[in-house]
Order: structure tokens, then C-alpha cells, then sequence
């Protein structure tokens, strides 16, 4: 996390277009910067079931990610 507001957070990550692809996939909404491809703006859920929502899509993400990590490595 490299900052934000009440409303939202930055966030730099080396798999930034990937997430923004796959949350996006999904209907949750980034910011993805063209002069920054490693950062992304978030805005914060607005309730409990919005915050489940974007753990169970990230947790998705994750777990797809570490699927073609280990697939890469055979």
C-alpha cells in the first residue's frame, strides 16, 4: 500500500495488469495507470458484503496465480 484516503488506497504490485484484468473480470473496478503499469488505485468496499466480495475474488486471484507458478516450475 503506497497511501490513499478514506475512500480508496494505492497499491504497487509487480502483477498490477493481471489483477486489474481478473478483479475487473469479475466487476470490481481499478484504476490502472499507463505511466505506472506496477500501480493501481482501489476504492474501499463500502460494506460487509462488498469486503467479502473482494476477498473471496482476490483469493481466487491468488490461488490461480500460484496454480500457474507451480505449473511454470514442471
Amino acid at each position: 500500500v503506497m497511501g490513499g484516503t478514506t475512500l480508496f488506497r494505492f497499491l504497487r504490485l509487480p502483477h498490477a495488469a493481471d489483477l486489474f484484468a481478473a478483479l475487473g473480470g469479475r466487476g470490481i473496478l481499478l484504476r490502472h495507470f499507463a505511466d505506472r503499469p506496477d500501480v493501481l488505485r482501489a476504492g474501499l468496499p463500502g460494506s460487509e458484503e462488498e469486503w467479502q466480495r473482494l476477498e473471496t475474488v482476490l483469493a481466487e486471484w491468488a490461488s490461480r496465480r500460484e496454480l500457474q507458478s507451480k505449473g511454470s516450475k514442471q
